[in-house]
């Protein structure tokens, strides 16, 4: 029942015409309530269809997620999501790569099955995660990533050694299945 509730949240959003916005209103009932915003909703929708049984190839909304994603990708090979996003309620770019909203990204792309499609924006994105990492093993407090109701603005301090670690060993996980 409850992967059944997620898809339809998912593909009432993603068959929208809007680029991405509904979403958020769908999973959180507010823009940023949670985090900034559409990468780190495009992450639990699309983790959340894969859930429910969806593919890449047989799931428009996925399908959709990814070419998002994608568009979204900096030369860098990062992803960097402005809190302006969830103010605006459109997606904004900062800029410069964020290591929280890139793990994001990877993760929603690996989970829609990128890794098999082509891997390649997944190993920029992996060499700006790790080019990102400090001496001391750590990730950098970068831009805030946490959001609630658009007024107040804050960092979940642990996000940015979580999330970079999960998508670098998701992408490692997936490549040795290939291998194998």
């Amino acid at each position: 029942m409850v992967s059944n509730i997620m898809q339809f949240m998912c593909v009432n959003y993603f068959t929208s015409d809007s680029e991405c916005g509904t979403i958020v209103l769908l999973l959180s009932c507010r823009y940023g309530t949670w985090a900034i915003c559409f990468t780190y909703g495009t992450m639990f929708a699309v983790r959340g269809l894969v859930a429910a049984g969806r593919t890449y190839d047989n799931s428009y909304p996925i399908r959709k997620a990814c070419t998002f994603l994608l568009s979204k990708q900096q030369s860098t090979g990062g992803w960097g999501e402005s809190y302006l996003s969830s103010h605006n309620e459109d997606y904004v770019d900062s800029h410069k790569p964020n290591v929280v909203n890139t793990s994001f990204a990877m993760l929603a792309l690996i989970y829609a099955g990128q890794v098999e499609r082509d891997p390649v924006p997944l190993f920029q994105a992996a060499r700006q995660l790790i080019n990102m990492q400090l001496e001391t093993g750590e990730f950098p407090q970068q831009e805030h990533v946490g959001c609630f109701n658009s007024s107040l603005y804050f960092n979940y301090a642990n996000y940015r050694n979580l999330y970079p670690i999960m998508a670098l060993g998701e992408l490692h996980r997936r490549l040795l299945a290939i291998k194998h």
